[in-house]
């Protein structure tokens, strides 16, 4: 692949023959294989039966946030360049278009599962102090937005500017942009409309905007 603004690139497999899962890390990290779409909602444990659907934890062996490895993780390892360094990963444009994928693939877990009540367990595990390390707990406020340092490799908000931390101008809901944990579990708004956060994916019906059928 063509360099990207600067951003020297290759990828570990080949983009025009080969698919997406099955990738190969070479040295002793072995397979990185990405999981697709299907075999990612599955991770939840709702297939045969949605009710027994839950997030679980990403350490814990079980539960549909077992993707912050595979499709997630893997994906970021797919290809040379900054995507795959933790500290620079959000310099390279594909971040963001891997993110977007996995909040994507968060909202058809949600939607597929009804796991947008902020208050059970199977929607977010991590309910009470002591559950988890207090910047886990659902009511916990979100770096960098909380003026913390990060809780993986003790950094600072981008450019170190802790005072003055770039605002959103499109999202107006949350006074002071201090989003909590919860917010990213209601962001259609269904059990708070002040939680909205004004987008959804076209492969994901809500209230707001109809899904697209073609």
């Amino acid at each position: 692949m063509n360099d990207l603004q600067g951003i020297a690139r290759t990828a570990r497999f080949d983009p025009q023959n080969d698919p997406a899962n099955g990738l190969f890390q070479p040295g002793p990290g072995g397979d990185f294989g990405v999981l697709d779409q299907n075999a990612t909602l599955a991770l939840g444990g709702g297939v045969p039966n949605p009710k027994q659907a839950f997030l679980g934890s990403s350490n814990s062996g079980a539960g549909f946030a077992q993707m912050e490895g595979t499709p997630h993780g893997a994906a970021h390892v797919s290809f040379n360049g900054r995507i795959n360094s933790v500290p620079v990963a959000p310099q390279d444009p594909l971040f963001f278009l891997l993110h977007a994928n996995v909040d994507r693939l968060w909202a058809v877990f949600q939607t597929a599962y009804d796991r947008f009540n902020q208050s059970d367990v199977k929607t977010y595990p991590y309910q009470q102090a002591g559950d988890a390390d207090p910047w886990e707990i659902i009511s916990a406020g979100l770096w960098p937005w909380d003026g913390s340092r990060s809780h993986l490799g003790n950094l600072l908000p981008p450019g170190t500017r802790q005072e003055n931390f770039t605002k959103s101008g499109l999202v107006t809901n949350f006074p002071g942009n201090s989003p909590q944990l919860l917010h990213a579990i209601d962001p259609y708004g269904y059990n708070d409309p002040r939680h909205y956060l004004g987008f959804g994916y076209d492969d994901v019906p809500y209230d707001h905007v109809d899904a697209a059928t073609s």
